[in-house]
């Protein structure tokens, strides 16, 4: 029985016999070794001072600590069961302390501190055990404390000791500016920054990158409102104010880290706090901007955070600069809409972001999207058309600066060129072309009613120009039929009085008004509402074409016989009034007649 007791001594002190303490290769795998000899230990322990030299057990813990093989492991797992073999031998560190009561040295404790684990604090409850010493200070190369390392580690009972002992809790790592109140936050340790903060840590002291403690809440991977309010409260209680605005060396504030890392609710409570939203980074962006080039996050989650922006922040003292541009020219919607973020474009124009302005490229919020996906035109319109429906529309459309032209207005204009390059893309089939451009059209149409309707913008003859020449260069401009003459669709026909049109009663019903009565009865916002999907896409294909035309006849009527009108006027050099006019050009000519009325008068003219 004694020489059981006695085995796993001898084999210890036989394995230190045979390493060589220079080789770091034999000190691995000395320890590969010790592993499994101090887990399935028998018999009395041993005093590890009478088999190891001054500086060997702390040479193993950190080579332990240190060890490659451990780096994607739990560190606790293979250490504890050796730093818990040596607690139990009763060994503890002896450090040497210089005249200040000072220890310049490296131990595991510091290097468990660089290195993160899941079951950390158990291991540095373990190592603190050993180093027990907290009245003296071991400090790394680094600067850095073994203080230092309870915060990073979440020992609260061990950093409570500490404090108790009167240690500074604002003590700084000499070279990264780390306070332990940053430290102990960027590891996830509210306790530990709870005390620290009960103890009159400063909340705004910053690191050599002039980051405070703020700025890591705002940057955790999670939205941790509780953390931001623990602080905001424990720093009033101790009159030292949080700084809000406080800019890091890449000038973002807490609010760019907050939205970056898609943290809703700490970016809400900093701006009910009064955050400025506008504070802008060493490449000019802003908050906004921020969420606006943000390619890997949802669109809706996009969108989301944008309102927060502009639902909880300072109205009075910092208005959010919805067009603000970054060094590159670029305002948050261009950034949106390069990235695709429909949702959050689509919210930034009915706020009032302004389509005109231009980059450093020369480039506008349109070319961007037209330069992305021809479709996306139809989304502008359709964006154009929703403002202009609403209630209470945004400023920038009743702006009256008589400097410059209303955003949307401009928009507008410059929308209408588009169109014609728009036949001449690639499309999958000759229904989806079909489709867009219908859309295009009525929705143009419907966008210029409206604001004709409102007083806000009045179409001038190159506008109506241009509109023309897109109705024109349509492949059904050329084609006619007339749909009840055909008695073969009278499957169609039925289908079609199941159809509902916005406005009045039916597709089947709104083919079959003739085009006085079109006129009277609907708008051009009743033909962009309709949507030619679902049981339309049920229609054959050949009265889905007839439906087409008869709708495109319909609409290009109206508009042309409008301008044509005027055309007619001055082909005629004035000779009748206006009102003749009317009588003559009357609601039975159709558009290819009334286009060739319009060529005659502007061949006349030039």
């Amino acid at each position: 029985m004694a020489e059981d007791n006695q085995k796993c001594l001898k084999e210890l002190k036989r394995m230190r016999e045979e390493v060589d303490w220079e080789v770091i290769q034999e000190r691995k795998e000395f320890l590969r070794k010790l592993y499994p000899l101090f887990r399935d230990w028998t018999g009395q322990l041993p005093n590890l001072r009478d088999i190891f030299r001054p500086g060997e057990i702390d040479c193993l813990l950190a080579e332990s600590v240190n060890s490659k093989l451990l780096y994607y492991t739990d560190l606790s797992i293979c250490l504890l069961p050796l730093i818990e073999f040596v607690i139990k031998t009763g060994y503890k560190d002896e450090p040497e302390v210089d005249e200040d009561g000072q220890i310049r040295r490296t131990t595991p404790i510091h290097y468990a501190a660089r290195r993160a684990s899941a079951n950390g604090d158990d291991l540095f409850r373990a190592l603190f055990k050993i180093y027990d010493r907290l009245d003296v200070d071991y400090i790394d190369d680094f600067g850095s404390t073994h203080f230092h390392a309870a915060c990073q580690a979440g020992c609260d009972a061990v950093v409570q000791k500490y404090l108790e002992l009167g240690r500074n809790p604002d003590l700084l790592v000499k070279t990264s500016g780390d306070s332990p109140l940053l430290l102990a936050l960027e590891r996830g340790h509210d306790k530990v920054a709870e005390s620290l903060l009960r103890r009159g840590a400063n909340p705004n002291l910053a690191n050599e990158k002039r980051e405070t403690p703020l700025h890591v809440i705002c940057q955790r991977n999670k939205d941790d409102d509780e953390a931001l309010e623990m602080l905001f409260e424990l720093s009033n209680d101790r009159h030292r104010p949080v700084l809000l605005d406080v800019q890091d060396n890449l000038g973002n504030t807490p609010l760019h880290l907050a939205v970056y890392y898609d943290n809703e609710k700490v970016a809400k409570k900093l701006l009910q706090r009064g955050t400025n939203p506008n504070l802008t980074d060493v490449e000019r962006l802003t908050p906004l901007h921020t969420i606006c080039k943000s390619e890997n996050m949802d669109n809706k989650k996009n969108v989301d955070l944008v309102k927060v922006i502009f639902e909880f922040h300072d109205k009075k003292n910092h208005p959010v600069s919805i067009n603000a541009q970054d060094e590159l020219g670029n305002t948050p919607l261009h950034l949106a809409l390069d990235c695709r973020l429909e949702l959050t474009a689509k919210f930034l124009l009915r706020t009032g972001a302004d389509l005109r302005s231009i980059n450093q490229e020369n480039k506008t919020p349109l070319c961007i999207l037209f330069k992305r996906d021809p479709h996306n035109l139809y989304a502008l319109v359709k964006v154009l058309f929703e403002i202009l429906h609403k209630a209470d529309p945004p400023m920038p459309i009743n702006a009256q600066n008589p400097w410059y032209e209303p955003p949307l207005l401009w928009s507008m204009s410059h929308l209408l060129p588009y169109l014609i390059d728009v036949h001449s893309t690639e499309y999958p089939d000759k229904w989806s072309l079909r489709k867009l451009k219908f859309k295009l059209a009525s929705g143009v149409l419907a966008v210029v009613e409206c604001l004709e309707k409102r007083q806000l913008y009045k179409l001038d003859r190159c506008d109506a120009l241009t509109i023309m020449k897109f109705f024109v260069t349509h492949p059904l401009y050329k084609q006619s039929v007339t749909l009840d003459s055909q008695v073969w669709w009278s499957n169609d026909i039925r289908l079609a009085k199941n159809i509902e049109f916005p406005g009045y009663r039916t597709l089947y019903h709104v083919v079959m008004l003739r085009p006085e009565d079109a006129n009277k009865r609907l708008t051009y916002a009743n033909y962009f509402r309709f949507s030619p999907d679902g049981r339309f896409r049920m229609l054959s294909s050949e009265y889905r074409k007839a439906c087409f035309i008869n709708l495109y006849e319909k609409m290009s009527r109206r508009f042309f016989r409008k301008w044509t009108v005027h055309y007619f006027w001055e082909l005629i050099r004035y000779r009748i009034s206006l009102e003749n006019c009317y009588k003559i050009i009357d609601e039975s000519f159709r558009t290819k007649d009334l286009w060739n009325i319009c060529l005659a008068a502007m061949d006349q003219s030039s």
